[in-house]
């Protein structure tokens, strides 16, 4: 039988789509790692780490990304719904590979992550699949600073840390106080230098289904991240949050300063809007980053754009395969054309390849 005639029977045209997509992708990444074998990365650009992907149902792989840079010197966390495990993760994949544990240190390269690595943590609220693994690894973690808007550092303060769900490594609220974590409030749009660090960082808030949710806006030298927690989109929230922060970029965005943004997709788009509580769809996503290019002068640069996905939702259904159906539903709609990609578990997306693989 020709070899046509068996695809024609076989193959769906769904499945050749994701065929395709999946195919692009591997050649892209291919010429990235051309790009980082033959030419060495400039120590100021950044990495992005991955030690989560998830938002439920399985417990160990839940919203976390380590931001810093290339050289690894340190990086901070946006959200930590796991922690450990997505740490424990890139260490078997050899993504901390220029990390040397000192030898006289007493843990392992994964605890030496945790303890000396990270140098802060970005919450965007207090839902427990964005905090989790911060609170279960607080008592082998050293003194650092924890970011959040006012209300999210109310509720890690009197509800996670008051001595009765755990105690309280905080600075604030029950006593006595451990003063392991230094609660930091941040206010919207205003920048905060993080010690220790070359980072800056704004919060801006987010509507999150009657829930405050924050964006993170990072900046490192001339660099842009963007980090966003859970959110809704603003026709089905009926605000106008996710408009305020393109609107609070777009003037690095026209600079060329934008490196990626990490957005949740927690559905796919057969979900309807009254199921959605406060979350995305591939649908949504592609109509959000639209209103992101309306607000800036030339949509072009937003081309080739990482978009990391984050926060999908497992299915439990017989069968399903939501990474696929996700995969292909962000392509049939990506008229701007950005780079999208949904990372695994404890995977290094070195953003300097990316963004120079024009």
């Amino acid at each position: 039988m020709p070899i046509t005639n068996i695809f024609r029977k076989n193959i769906s045209i769904f499945q050749c789509a994701v065929f395709i997509f999946i195919l692009k992708s591997l050649i892209a990444s291919s010429t990235a790692y051309a790009i980082i074998k033959n030419n060495a990365m400039p120590t100021d650009s950044l990495d992005i780490l991955v030690l989560g992907t998830e938002g439920g149902v399985s417990s160990d792989n839940l919203s976390a990304f380590l931001i810093g840079p290339n050289d690894q010197s340190y990086s901070v966390a946006c959200d930590a719904g796991s922690l450990l495990t997505g740490i424990e993760s890139a260490v078997s994949q050899r993504n901390f590979s220029n990390i040397s544990v000192p030898q006289d240190y007493p843990l392992s390269k994964a605890g030496y992550v945790l303890r000396e690595h990270i140098k802060g943590y970005l919450i965007s609220h207090a839902h427990l699949d964005h905090i989790a693994g911060l609170i279960i690894a607080s008592p082998e973690d050293t003194k650092k600073p924890i970011y959040g808007s006012e209300n999210t550092i109310g509720l890690i303060r009197d509800h996670y840390f008051n001595w009765q769900a755990w105690p309280n490594f905080g600075d604030q609220g029950n006593k006595p106080h451990l003063n392991k974590y230094d609660f930091q409030t941040l206010q919207n749009k205003q920048w905060q230098s993080i010690p220790n660090t070359s980072f800056k960082v704004a919060a801006l808030p987010l509507s999150h289904s009657g829930v405050e949710s924050n964006a993170f806006v990072i900046e490192y030298k001339q660099d842009l991240i963007v980090c966003l927690g859970d959110t809704g989109p603003d026709s089905v929230e009926k605000s106008n949050n996710i408009k305020a922060l393109w609107q609070f970029i777009a003037p690095s965005v026209n600079k060329g300063r934008l490196k990626a943004i990490i957005i949740e997709s927690s559905f796919t788009n057969d979900t309807p809007d009254d199921k959605l509580f406060g979350h995305l769809t591939p649908k949504y996503v592609n109509q959000s980053l639209a209103d992101l290019a309306k607000e800036i002068k030339t949509p072009s640069l937003l081309t080739n754009l990482p978009v990391i996905i984050s926060h999908v939702k497992p299915s439990l259904k017989k069968g399903a395969n939501i990474e696929l159906q996700m995969r292909s539903e962000l392509a049939s709609s990506n008229t701007l054309k950005v780079n999208f990609i949904l990372p695994k578990q404890g995977q290094r997306i070195h953003l300097y390849a990316l963004t120079n693989n024009n």
